[in-house]
């Protein structure tokens, strides 16, 4: 169960790079973003909706002109080491993220992402490859979805997705 292991993470930070930002993510706590002295407070955590925990109230996008409060949305995956990836903003001020966790590996709904050489969001080895990731997710409506996404600092954000195969 998702609380569970919420539980069980409570008071623990995982954090990973995507391109200029360093984003951490503190479990029942915060999640902020930064860069040197720059630091933005995403979210706190709020509540656990199916897989997915979510982080609301951070601070305000842009006032006045867009008096949003910046939330996250973090889904689990299985991995050897805690970090994060997978980390994009789809909208402005909305952000996502996976956090991996060895905590949900029993249970075999939530997908196994591999962790860099170093951990996740741990220095790599320059062997002058790209690493991506490839998430495979099935949809509610049966629909199976795959995105494959950079995990180079360079491409951070890149992604390629598809839903159809013949």
């Amino acid at each position: 169960k998702v609380e569970d292991v919420v539980h069980r993470l409570s008071g623990q930070c995982a954090s990973g790079q995507s391109g200029y930002w360093t984003y951490e993510v503190c479990i029942e706590g915060t999640i902020r973003q930064y860069h040197g002295a720059d630091s933005y407070m995403l979210g706190r955590f709020n509540r656990v909706e199916g897989k997915t925990l979510k982080f609301d109230n951070g601070l305000p996008c842009d006032p006045p002109s867009n008096p949003m409060l910046r939330k996250v949305d973090v889904s689990l995956a299985c991995s050897d080491n805690m970090g994060l990836q997978l980390i994009s903003e789809p909208s402005t001020c909305v952000y996502t993220m996976t956090l991996l966790t060895p905590e949900v590996c029993a249970d075999s709904s939530f997908p196994k992402l591999m962790s860099s050489p170093g951990g996740a969001g741990g220095p790599k080895p320059d062997d002058g490859h790209e690493d991506w990731v490839l998430q495979v997710r099935e949809m509610e409506s049966g629909e199976v979805v795959c995105t494959a996404f950079s995990t180079e600092q360079k491409l951070a954000g890149s992604r390629l997705s598809f839903s159809s195969f013949s």
